[in-house]
């Protein structure tokens, strides 16, 4: 996922206008991605972790005191 997102915002097409925006105003160097968390292997590989994943990035919101109005 993360050679995905860099790949659009360096194309220009990353379906999040606003963090395409930063990205053509700032370049590269002005964005940082970092791995916060990890979720543990799964036993069944088909199980659907959106939910999991939704919990961890709310949490790291909460954690971060990250503004919703000016994230992403």
């Amino acid at each position: 996922m993360l050679n995905r997102t860099r790949a659009q915002l360096t194309m220009g097409s990353h379906p999040n206008r606003r963090m395409q925006a930063d990205w053509d105003a700032d370049g590269e160097r002005g964005f940082e991605f970092e791995v916060l968390d990890l979720l543990p292997p799964l036993d069944n590989p088909d199980e659907d972790v959106r939910e999991d994943l939704q919990t961890l990035l709310e949490l790291w919101k909460e954690n971060l005191r990250i503004d919703p109005d000016t994230s992403y």
